[in-house]
């Protein structure tokens, strides 16, 4: 009868493998839990509400080292967004998930970045990229950010629909 050792490593109940006894194994695959990585999930309840956004400083940015760059090259230089587009951009936008970034979006290698004071609280870094989304950055939390509307330009728009009120 031969005998299996079952592992499973509980790092953030991912990978389990079944492996047979006194054979050496290799682990591929491990998920390191949130406390190891600094990084955090955003729950709805934790979620950034947008009411009011005063831009304090920004810049375009463009990553010509992309490998997709070639590809948006001429639309990236002409894509210019104001100061009250951008404003007007982060209140307008609604709270995505970061898998909906992933999945529904496009990331442009140009996007501005800066600082905003939001809800006449604290200040907050921030980038608007090319493709119709934006992220907040507060400490160790980044609060992601779809734009559904109109009336703002964007090289690539959202891959997926929704009603906006």
């Amino acid at each position: 009868m031969m005998k299996y050792l079952f592992l499973m490593l509980m790092t953030s109940g991912c990978c389990h493998f079944i492996a047979k006894a006194d054979v050496p194994s290799v682990v591929d695959t491990v998920m390191l839990h949130e406390a190891a990585t600094g990084a955090r999930v955003v729950r709805v309840k934790d979620s950034l509400h947008i009411k009011k956004v005063k831009i304090v400083e920004y810049k375009k940015k463009v990553d010509h080292a992309s490998v997709v760059y070639p590809e948006y090259d001429k639309q990236c230089a002409g894509w210019r967004l104001s100061e009250k587009q951008l404003e007007k951009t982060l209140v307008k936008s609604y709270i995505i998930t970061e898998h909906e970034v992933r999945f529904f979006f496009t990331t442009i290698p140009c996007h501005y970045e800066g600082v905003a004071i939001v809800n006449d609280g604290p200040s907050m870094r921030f980038e608007v990229n090319a493709g119709s989304y934006s992220v907040f950055y507060e400490d160790l939390n980044a609060y992601y950010l779809g734009y559904f509307g109109a009336g703002v330009d964007f090289i690539e728009p959202p891959g997926i629909a929704v009603d906006v009120p």
